[in-house]
């Protein structure tokens, strides 16, 4: 019976929370009302420049922990075939 890593698969995990999670939290940030009609209606926009510098370091954080995710699974792979 194999065993999981359950450290792996805890990093690998929250990585891609932590990046989905900050990516959304960074549209949110950066999707914004220009301006408003006197018929009630409001136009939206996206700040790209600020969305990309946000957006960008949240992908890089959420690899970090998938790599480090699989790191530690290619570390436990070698010390299960060393034993």
């Amino acid at each position: 019976m194999k065993q999981k890593n359950w450290i792996g698969v805890l990093l690998f995990s929250t990585g891609i929370i932590v990046s989905f999670f900050l990516s959304s939290q960074a549209f949110k940030d950066t999707y914004h009302i220009v301006s408003f009609y006197s018929n009630g209606k409001r136009d939206y926009a996206i700040d790209w420049v600020n969305f990309v510098q946000r957006v960008i370091p949240a992908i890089v954080i959420g690899f970090i922990f998938i790599g480090l995710s699989e790191v530690i699974k290619l570390l436990d792979k070698i010390n299960r075939r060393r034993s």
